[in-house]
C-alpha cells in the first residue's frame, strides 16, 4: 500500500468512527475512484469491511 492509500484509509478509518456517513460518501470523501476500489484496499489492511468496522466502532469504548 502506497502512502497516499494508506493516508486516505487512515482518514476514512476516523470518517467511520465519528460519522454517520455511508461507505460510498466516505469512499469519494476521502479521493477513492468507487466504492468497490475502497472497500478492496480497507479490507487488505483490516481483513474487514469498512461496514463490519462501523459495527465494530459503535461496540467498542471511547477512548482517549
Amino acid at each position: 500500500m502506497g502512502y497516499l492509500q494508506a493516508v486516505r484509509i487512515t482518514r476514512a478509518v476516523n470518517l467511520i468512527e465519528y460519522t454517520e456517513l455511508s461507505v460510498a460518501e466516505i469512499a469519494d470523501k476521502v479521493g477513492f475512484l468507487n466504492q468497490n476500489s475502497f472497500i478492496k484496499a480497507f479490507k487488505g489492511l483490516y481483513d474487514m469491511t469498512p461496514k463490519e468496522g462501523t459495527k465494530l466502532s459503535m461496540l467498542l469504548p471511547y477512548s482517549s
